[in-house]
C-alpha cells in the first residue's frame, strides 16, 4: 500500500469514527484508530492535523481546558459520503454566540461515554455510541448511551448507560425501568443487536452541582432493587479519569436482589407450609398456591399455581424464587387494574 493509499484509509476509518460519536478527542479517535498502539496518540495528532488543513473537520475547544473536539465539516462527510458512508456535517453541535462556540450542556456526559466506549474497543469489542444507535432505531424512545459487544457472541451485547448527574424521582425510574428490562431479557433488539447485559458507568467519588459527594453505585443500585421484579445482574462501569476523559475502565458483575422479593420473603415464611405423602410442600397466600419440592437429579423446584416451575439450589433459594413469582404475580395485577 502506497502513502496515497494509507492516507485514504486513515481518512476514511478516522472520519467515520467522527460521524458516528458527533464529535471526538484525539485521546479517544486515537483508541478507536489504533487500539493498544503506544502511539495512537501521536498518529491521531497528525491525522488530525492533515485533516484540519484540508478542510475535512472543525476543532471545537471544550470547556475546562478538557481539550479539542474534532467534528465533521462538510467536505469531511462528502468524502465519507463518497465511500458510501452516511454522514453529515457537524456544524450544528453545540451552538455560536457571538462568535464563540459553546459546547452542549452534556459535553462531559459524552465525554465519559466516548471514554467508555473506546476502551472496549480497545480490548477487542464492537461498539456503537449513541448517536449512531439513534439514527439507526428512528422510532425508538428509549436509547442507550452506547451498544458493545464481542464479536464472537453478537446476540449478547452490552448496554451502556452513563451516570454523571444526580437522577431522582422519573428519571432514576426511567434508568432502573430500562436497565430491568435488559437484564431480564425483555428490552427489544437495537440495531439487530439484543442487549442483554446492563453497564453502569460512573465515576467514584464524584461530586455534585454543589459540591457533595455522590455514591452514584449505591443511587443507581437502590433504584434497580426498588423497581425489579426479580433478581438481576449489573455490570458496573468504574471509570478513572485523567482531567474530563476516562484514562481506565474498570468493570465489575453484581447480583442485585428485588427488594419487594425481599419484602415478600417474610410472607412466604410466615404462611402455613404443610407437606403430602409424596414430599411436596405447599401453602396458600390469598388467591395464589406455592409449592416446592426437592428431586434428586433436579434438585430444588418452584412453583406458582399451574406456572411453569423453576430450579433452585436450595429451599431457602426455592422459596426465594416463590417470593420474585408472587411480586412478579402482583405487579401484573396491579397493572391490568390501572
Amino acid at each position: 500500500m502506497n502513502g496515497y493509499e494509507q492516507r485514504k484509509q486513515n481518512d476514511t476509518k478516522g472520519l467515520t469514527w467522527v460521524a458516528a460519536f458527533g464529535g471526538l478527542r484525539s485521546a479517544e479517535l486515537g483508541r478507536l484508530m489504533w487500539p493498544n498502539d503506544d502511539y495512537a496518540r501521536t498518529r491521531t495528532d497528525r491525522a488530525a492535523r492533515s485533516w484540519v488543513e484540508r478542510g475535512l473537520v472543525m476543532v471545537r475547544p471544550l470547556p475546562d481546558g478538557a481539550g479539542r473536539l474534532l467534528v465533521l465539516a462538510e467536505p469531511g462527510a462528502r468524502v465519507l459520503r463518497d465511500e458510501g458512508v452516511d454522514a453529515r456535517s457537524g456544524k450544528d453541535i453545540g451552538e455560536t454566540k457571538a462568535g464563540e462556540w459553546i459546547a452542549p450542556a452534556d459535553w462531559k456526559h459524552d465525554l465519559i461515554a466516548a471514554g467508555v466506549l473506546s476502551h472496549l474497543h480497545a480490548q477487542g469489542y464492537e461498539i456503537q455510541p449513541e448517536r449512531e444507535i439513534r439514527k439507526r432505531n428512528p422510532t425508538l424512545t428509549k436509547i442507550p448511551d452506547g451498544l458493545a459487544w464481542n464479536p464472537a457472541y453478537p446476540n449478547i451485547a452490552y448496554w451502556l448507560e452513563v451516570e454523571r448527574a444526580r437522577k431522582s424521582g422519573k428519571g432514576m425510574q426511567q434508568l432502573a425501568d430500562a436497565l430491568c428490562s435488559v437484564s431480564d431479557g425483555t428490552c427489544p433488539p437495537l440495531s439487530g443487536l439484543k442487549p442483554l447485559k446492563a453497564l453502569v458507568a460512573f465515576v467514584p467519588r464524584a461530586r455534585d452541582e454543589r459540591q457533595y459527594q455522590l455514591d452514584h453505585r449505591t443511587r443507581v443500585a437502590a433504584g434497580i432493587r426498588r423497581t425489579a421484579t426479580k433478581d438481576i445482574t449489573v455490570f458496573w462501569a468504574a471509570c478513572t479519569m485523567l482531567g474530563s476523559g476516562v484514562s481506565k475502565v474498570a468493570i465489575e458483575e453484581e447480583r442485585l436482589a428485588a427488594a419487594p422479593a425481599d419484602r415478600l420473603m417474610k410472607v412466604m415464611h410466615d404462611i402455613t407450609w404443610s407437606e403430602d405423602e409424596t414430599g411436596v410442600i405447599s401453602a396458600h397466600y390469598g388467591d395464589y398456591r406455592f409449592y416446592l419440592w426437592d428431586d434428586e437429579v433436579m434438585g430444588w423446584s418452584y412453583q406458582l399455581n399451574e406456572n411453569p416451575a423453576g430450579q433452585a439450589d436450595s429451599k431457602s433459594e426455592a422459596m426465594r424464587g416463590c417470593a420474585l413469582l408472587l411480586n412478579k404475580a402482583m405487579a401484573a395485577s396491579r397493572s391490568s387494574r390501572n
